[in-house]
């Protein structure tokens, strides 16, 4: 088998995962009742990161060959993609509905 024969053959479409995904997608954006501003962006990104760690050829090499594959999965998972959750949330309102309350 090539390497590129391994890249294409080796996405896994489990379907847990892909619904997992879109439902973490679809309560952050019911939590902001739909109104989704420029930062979720973030929580997109962040999303999708971790779908395409578990679903590509990253998953399967780091479980069945490669080391360097595997830590390169635990970094996606334990150091890219859980930063860009917090960050996506979008900052409180002051009093007024200003964003923190500060003056303009």
């Amino acid at each position: 088998m090539t390497t590129g024969q391994l890249f294409l053959s080796t996405w896994t479409w489990d379907p847990t995962v892909l619904l997992g995904c879109a439902a973490l997608f679809l309560g952050y954006a019911a939590a902001l009742r739909f109104r989704l501003p420029p930062c979720s962006l973030l929580f997109l990104l962040g999303d999708l990161l971790l779908l395409l760690s578990l679903i590509s050829p990253i998953d399967t090499l780091g479980a069945r060959y490669l080391l360097s594959a595997h830590m390169v999965h635990h970094l996606l998972l334990l150091l890219i993609v859980p930063p860009l959750f917090p960050r996506a949330l979008p900052r409180p309102r002051g009093p007024r509905g200003r964003r923190g309350g500060a003056r303009p």
